[in-house]
């Protein structure tokens, strides 16, 4: 049991530590920045959408002749 504690904490960090590296490099990469660019950009045209949308249906209730 000890043996393989030993070897758990041994290669898990390790492991880790690598996938971390692998991001990390991803994301430095041209490529990985530009995807993370369009998501960027994505995300808020889809938000200015949706809040044009709320203020313009709100702005419609309250002009509405009673």
């Amino acid at each position: 049991m000890c043996q393989f504690e030993k070897f758990a904490t041994d290669v898990f960090p390790v492991k880790v530590k690598h996938f971390q590296m692998k991001i990390v490099r991803t994301l430095h990469n041209k490529c990985g920045a530009l995807l993370l660019l369009l998501l960027l950009l994505c995300t808020s045209v889809f938000i200015l959408k949706t809040t044009a949308i709320l203020y313009h249906q709100s702005l419609g209730w309250m002009f509405q002749p009673s």
